[in-house]
Order: C-alpha cells, then structure tokens, then sequence
C-alpha cells in the first residue's frame, strides 16, 4: 500500500520570543535580564549539543573496537580534535580540522560535509534555476519497505529502482533535472528504512498520485511512502535536503553489527545529480577537508577586521572553541605552522 502525503503539508517548531523589556526607568536593566537569559539558554542549548555529540563519538569509537577494527576506532577517536588555523591572535579567518574520520554517523564529520555541501552545491543550483526561469521546484520523498539485509545491497537496490523510475515516460515528462540524497534509520523491530529525498525542476506540477503509481511499480510494490511538495525559495529547500544528507544516524542505539554496515558505506555516492543536471561534480567527500585555495587569508597579510598580522596555528578543539567566544591567544601559545 502506497501512503502519500499532502505536497503543501508543512510542520515545524519554533521557540516563543522573550518578553519585550519594559520600557522606562528600568528599561535598560530589563534589557540587560532578558540579554543575560538569552544567553543562558544558547549556552545551555550548546552544552547539551556538545554533550550529545561527545556521547555519540565515545560510542561510535567503542562499537568500532568492539567489532574489532582498531584502527577505525582511532580514526575516530581523532578526528576534528586538532585544528589548522589562520588567525591574527583575535578573529579567527579560516580553520580546517587536521584530520577526519569520515564515517557516515560521526557528528563532527556530518557537520563539515553540511558545510562543504552548501558552499558546493547551492552556486550550481542557482546558476541553473536562473538559466531555467520557467521550471518549478519541488521536493521529493521516496520511501521503500523496511528490511534486515545488509545496508549496502538495500542502498543498489533503491539507487536502482530510482533509475528506473528516472527512465519512465511520465517523470522525463514532469521532471528536467534534480539532486538527490540517501537517507536511512534503523529499528531492531523492523530494520533499516531507507529514503530518497530529491530537489526537482519541474517543467509542471508531477501529479501525487501518478508518481505514487510510477513508485510502486519500479520497486515492485515494496514502495510505501511518496511525498512531493512545492519549494518556494531554493535555499531553503537546498538546506532541507542537506539536513538528511549530513545528519548522523541515532549512533548510541546501534550496535556494533549496524556500526560496521555504516562504515562499510564510505566512499559509495550519498548525493547525485540527475536529469540535465548529470554528471555535476557535487561529491562531498571528495578530498575530504580541503579547501579552496586562496590568498585572501595568507601569513603576514593584515586581517580584514583589526589589521594584525595573520599567522597559521595548529589549535585543539578547547582553545579553537575559546576564540570563537572572543578569547584571544598569543601566537607564542600555540603551535605555528612554517
């Protein structure tokens, strides 16, 4: 059975604004309370955020050992804990981690690959949709039955069945052109679920229903769910998309077994171009950490905010983090790169 949803169903969260300060002979006491709440909370919200991602790491490293790949293990252990760093001692300009474990679940990993994705992918989207002002843009979820096989075989089997679905008619008729992401949550009840999620330039609206049909019957009835809504500002679909693609799985409830099908997955495509839009280079983890390279940032030039010096540093993760809340360091308390 095919379970489709709204393309207009939208839901989210939201945090209620603080209370405006009041006005008068205590107006700039109730500003500075409500300054200091605010950032009692971003604070709060930031260490519960660093906890979680410190407990995420511990138990990725421990799975790891435990299914007896050592040198993973410390891989991950590693990864993202020292910094290379361009730095006047005040701002911080450019930093770039020295080393990355590279696995799908680590959380320091999925955070660069945001990162890396959005400088990459947004610039050729947009070049496109200004070339192409007549197309529409949607999102596309696409869901299969949940299984126990090994990740690796329900990962070709969807990429295949999407394929299919690619050389249909209909979809040539509906769509010119997209990127898509793989995404997937496990349950010990019911296994691994996997997804697809795309952006699309429509020439007009795909019908749900029709693409529902086209779904089920590539995937030979074992497709569930079909979602496709309109996106009306391409940034933000852009970022929805990204959100599945770097998000790292519930780590601390799986176990070393599913750990292992994770990391088996390095190095197979998570993001692909398709339509007009084929062979994009848009691989994310191609040259995994490395930056454009420019001039803008280099040793001895002045900083673009207090005119120092810049100098290159080797920073850990602690006092990298001290600088961003405004801790200044001296070039002599920190390890210069030459």
């Amino acid at each position: 059975m095919i379970i489709t949803q709204s393309p207009f169903d939208a839901s989210g969260s939201f945090e209620p604004p603080l209370t405006a300060p009041e006005q008068g002979e205590f107006g700039n006491l109730s500003n500075s309370f409500n300054t200091c709440v605010t950032s009692l909370h971003a604070a709060r919200r930031k260490g519960e955020r660093l906890g979680a991602r410190n407990g995420t790491k511990r138990h990725l490293e421990s799975m790891l050992r435990e299914a007896g790949d050592v040198r993973r293990a410390h891989e991950v252990r590693v990864c993202c804990s020292k910094f290379g760093v361009k730095t006047c001692g005040t701002h911080v300009l450019r930093y770039m981690p020295t080393s990355r474990c590279g696995h799908l679940a680590c959380p320091d990993c999925a955070q660069w690959r945001q990162r890396r994705a959005e400088k990459r992918i947004l610039p050729r989207l947009r070049q496109y949709a200004n070339s192409n002002p007549h197309l529409r843009v949607g999102f596309v979820t696409l869901t299969k039955k949940s299984s126990f096989e090994n990740m690796r075989k329900i990962y070709g089997d969807l990429n295949a069945d999407f394929a299919r679905l690619r050389r249909r008619v209909r979809w040539n008729r509906y769509v010119a052109a997209g990127v898509k992401v793989f995404d997937t949550t496990f349950s010990y009840d019911h296994g691994w679920h996997v997804h697809i999620h795309a952006i699309v330039f429509l020439r007009d609206f795909y019908p749900q229903d029709q693409l529902a049909v086209d779904w089920c019957s590539v995937t030979g009835g074992a497709g569930v769910v079909v979602d496709i809504r309109a996106v009306t500002e391409l940034e933000s679909g852009l970022r929805e998309l990204i959100k599945y693609m770097v998000k790292p799985a519930d780590v601390v409830k799986l176990d070393a077994a599913r750990i292992k099908e994770f990391d088996d997955m390095r190095g197979r495509r998570t993001l692909d171009a398709f339509g007009e839009l084929y062979g994009l280079k848009l691989d994310e983890d191609d040259d995994l950490g490395a930056e454009d390279e420019s001039d803008e940032f280099a040793e001895g030039s002045p900083c673009p905010h207090c005119s120092e010096p810049i100098f290159s540093a080797f920073m850990d993760r602690e006092t990298l983090e001290g600088m961003l809340r405004g801790e200044k360091v001296y070039r002599g308390s920190v390890s210069s790169v030459h």
